[in-house]
């Protein structure tokens, strides 16, 4: 037999035909070979046949016969000691099962070839199979081994001088770690490639590595990443590669955003969606619309974020329906803010319908929540509880504490509205109990103001006042401007049922710039509806209208009836104080059927209270005395209205004080005071005192005069006290002028009394207080009958208007302290009996220091 040489001239042509490409005839010739090495039992030779045999029926898409042959060939290799070709073999086969799809088979045939090349010491060859295994892995998730597989090619390539080869698999090898959260070796891994793809003049990937950088870079070490993604963006401008340009403008304006460096990071969204718009990447540039839509809204550019947001919405829309729905919640809620509450409804059904085809329960619970709070805001208290009931349910079932936590504090603001006061502290308690120890920092501060709103609401002032403090340090801390205003806004509110009316304006001034700054239209027409009350009271008729007529406005745009209602009452007041009764009663009239079609039966009283002040007004004791004490069996024992009791009581001994009835009047007095002096706003106690005292006069036929001084003394001087808390000179004169129609009637008492020392020491006071002493009017009691208010409601571009007496003191704004007691001629002080009375029984206001009457 004839002996042919190995490698055979057979397997050199097969193998020449092989590398050319021409698989088909190539096979032909192997074939041959391998026949002639069976022939002469050439082992070696016949496994070195079948594996180039395996490889050219893979090249021909024979992929069943190409691993059958691999398999035979890797079988009679077990029985020779050839590593290096053992391990060609099997990486082959691992390269063709890969193809047919079967990872498992082709990872374990692979894995198997590189650790017998890197026994053998075939760097190259190793580095090779390495990298397609390192592929595999990375693509079945094992994102660990990928990372391993990945640092052995990029060391044989870089041994062997493959530089470019070496680069590629660090770069890979940074991609796992980065899905694996390792992000400082990602970025080490990264900069090495980017450093290696240099070398061999690769600007493209080097570019590539360069945004991977900025990537894994954190705001730590922000200026570096800066440096490679604006060399980067300058690449790919150069080369004109928009998407790759853009996706590094975006990676900016990420780290920026995270930053807090807000300019830049608007700028880098800008330029990315700019660059995104030109290519089919739609979920790329409703990322960066996103982002910019938020940072918009902290710029307080509202109007631009909503276009920025709703344009990420609906980019998101087909492929990304979650995200979606996610930002039309967010919008829902600036929407809300703006009082554009259809535009919130629409929000929040997209939202809603998006969950449910999603499948998502608890998300469409949430929108109804928020649905809630549309119809809580617009007044439809019934829908607003239907549609939290449905959400509560929802949040107990899959077991969400801090959902179902903030539905509960939800449901104690509905209670709230509803007067429920006691069911509104029990269900803000039931959220309170299930948040705790869960961090959950801003809804626990959340709560601590619903329950001084609670407080508020029945009318303890003074502990309501602490609980918002509390709260709002809670929001300050937590850099929640809009939220800490509305804690300042409901300050006011008690400041100015406390009678503070100075400090309640400051307040409320302060919350109304702070929601305009916010764009948060709505919480600017509640401060303005506030506002509007405190001028009122303090008599500054002109800048009341003028904030009555914004709030109102603001109030009826948005579509807010219940909210309209309380303006119109409010206004109701207004027409009263200017004498125009006709006026006043269509308002209180109007905003009582509003009231009434939504439910609001209490407010919807407190209205008819104030018609019943009207008639009053026009001398119609008879019917005001009726429509007053309806309203008082209509509001029973309710904490909330408290005060609005005493308020009837006190307009009841008014019409009877004008009927020639002061023994009664004294009876509404005494349960008017005691109501009053419970809930600590003194400024009323004083005014039944003065009321007593014209009682006890009328009553003895004018013989208990000195009695009625005693009362009525010490009650005209602390209302009249109030002026000096005022900054503002014409709200002082404003105020004033209650308290000169009351001290005209003591000069007249003391006159009667004949008491000319008490005489002398009330011009002296009068004087030095600058105190003016009106002239008696025949209606001097009209000045005393209250316009009630409905109980005080929660949620800024013009400044503190003047009116008034603004016309004699321009813009003055000049603090006055009280007056300093002053010494009579014979030693005493002027008034010094009733000044000590009225500290006693009210609070201490008189001046700290004494001077002489010269």
């Amino acid at each position: 037999m004839k002996h042919h040489p190995w490698p055979s001239r057979l397997y050199l042509d097969g193998l020449d035909l092989l590398a050319d490409g021409n698989a088909i005839d190539a096979l032909e010739l192997l074939r041959a070979a391998q026949r002639e090495c069976v022939r002469e039992g050439e082992l070696h030779g016949i496994a070195h046949c079948l594996r180039l045999i395996g490889i050219a029926q893979a090249d021909i898409e024979q992929f069943a016969d190409s691993i059958k042959t691999l398999h035979q060939a890797l079988e009679l290799l077990t029985d020779l000691d050839d590593p290096e070709l053992t391990a060609d073999c099997a990486g082959e086969l691992g390269l063709v099962l890969a193809d047919t799809g079967d990872k498992r088979e082709a990872i374990m045939w692979l894995q198997r070839s590189c650790d017998l090349f890197e026994s053998w010491g075939d760097v190259e060859t190793g580095a090779a199979y390495c990298g397609v295994l390192a592929e595999l892995y990375e693509d079945s998730g094992a994102v660990a081994h990928a990372y391993a597989a990945f640092s052995r090619a990029a060391r044989g390539f870089f041994a062997t001088g493959q530089i470019e080869e070496s680069a590629r698999c660090h770069e890979g090898g940074g991609s796992c770690l980065l899905e694996m959260e390792d992000i400082t070796s990602a970025k080490a891994q990264f900069t090495i490639a980017r450093t290696l793809y240099r070398e061999v003049d690769k600007g493209p990937e080097a570019a590539r590595c360069q945004y991977l950088i900025g990537i894994t870079s954190t705001v730590e070490d922000l200026a570096d990443a800066e440096i490679e993604l604006h060399a980067a963006i300058d690449f790919f401008r150069t080369a004109e590669v928009p998407d790759a340009e853009g996706d590094c403008w975006e990676q900016l304006g990420d780290l920026y955003f995270e930053a807090k460096r807000v300019t830049d990071a608007v700028e880098s969204y800008r330029a990315a969606i700019a660059l995104h718009s030109h290519t089919d990447r739609p979920s790329r540039s409703a990322h960066c619309h996103r982002q910019l839509g938020l940072l918009l809204l902290h710029l307080r550019m509202i109007d631009d974020a909503i276009t920025s947001l709703v344009s990420a919405r609906n980019l998101f829309a087909d492929e990304h329906p979650d995200d979606a729905a996610g930002i039309d919640v967010g919008l829902g809620m600036i929407y809300e803010d703006q009082g554009r509450h259809s535009d919130a409804v629409d929000a929040y059904n997209r939202a809603r319908q998006a969950h449910t085809r999603l499948g998502d329960i608890v998300s469409v619970a949430t929108c109804d929540m928020h649905l809630a709070t549309v119809q809580m805001q617009l007044g439809d208290l019934v829908s607003a509880e239907r549609l939290l009931i449905s959400a509560l349910a929802e949040f107990s079932a899959a077991e969400e504490p801090v959902l179902r936590a903030t539905c509960l504090r939800y449901f104690g603001a509905l209670a709230r509205e509803k007067l429920e006061l006691s069911r509104a502290e029990d269900f803000v308690n039931q959220s309170l109990a299930l948040i705790v120890g869960l961090g959950e920092s801003e809804l626990e501060a959340d709560c601590r103001q619903e329950l001084a709103l609670v407080l508020m609401q029945n009318a303890e002032y003074e502990a309501a006042i602490d609980g918002l403090e509390f709260a709002r340090a809670a929001f300050v801390n937590g850099e929640n401007v809009e939220k800490s205003a509305a804690c300042q806004q409901s300050i006011g509110v008690c400041l100015l049922s406390l009678g503070r009316y100075d400090d309640a304006e400051q307040a409320l001034l302060e919350s109304r710039k702070a929601f305009s700054n916010s764009g948060i239209r709505f919480g600017v027409a509640t401060s303005d509806s506030h506002l509007s009350q405190v001028y009122l009271e303090a008599g500054r008729l002109a800048d009341a209208e003028n904030s009555f007529v914004k709030a109102r406005a603001a109030f009826d745009s948005f579509g807010s009836t219940d909210r309209v209602a309380m303006v119109d009452q409010n206004v109701g007041g207004l027409h009263v104080a200017r004498g125009d009764f006709d006026l006043a009663e269509a308002a209180f009239s109007s905003a009582a059927e509003l009231f009434a079609g939504l439910g609001q039966h209490a407010r919807a009283a407190v209205c008819r209270c104030n018609i019943g002040v009207v008639a009053f007004m026009t001398s119609d004791f008879v019917r005001a005395k009726k429509v007053l004490t309806e309203a008082i069996e209509d509001f029973g024992s309710d904490l909330a209205y408290r005060r609005n009791v005493g308020w009837c009581q006190r307009n009841l001994a008014c019409a009877e004080i004008m009927e020639g009835s002061p023994g009664t009047a004294l009876v509404h007095l005494g349960a008017a005071r005691e109501l009053f002096l419970a809930l600590r706003t003194m400024i009323d106690v004083a005014k039944c005192d003065f009321l007593a005292a014209v009682s006890i006069i009328a009553a003895s036929g004018g013989e208990r005069y000195r009695e009625a001084l005693e009362l009525a003394l010490p009650a005209v001087q602390y209302v009249n006290a109030q002026r000096f808390q005022f900054e503002i000179a014409s709200s002082r004169l404003s105020w004033e002028k209650t308290a000169s129609q009351w001290m005209a009637e003591i000069f007249v008492w003391a006159d009667k009394l004949g008491d000319r020392q008490l005489l002398s020491e009330l011009v002296e006071s009068t004087i030095n207080s600058g105190t003016h002493v009106a002239e008696i009017s025949a209606d001097r009691f009209l000045t005393d009958v209250d316009i009630e208010s409905p109980t005080p409601q929660i949620a800024d571009d013009a400044g503190l208007g003047m009116g008034g007496a603004s016309a004699l003191v321009a813009g003055a704004a000049l603090p006055m302290r009280p007056p300093p007691l002053l010494q009579m001629p014979g030693g005493q002080i002027a008034l010094e009996r009733y000044l000590r009375s009225m500290d006693t029984r009210y609070g201490t206001v008189s001046g700290p220091t004494v001077v002489p009457v010269i």
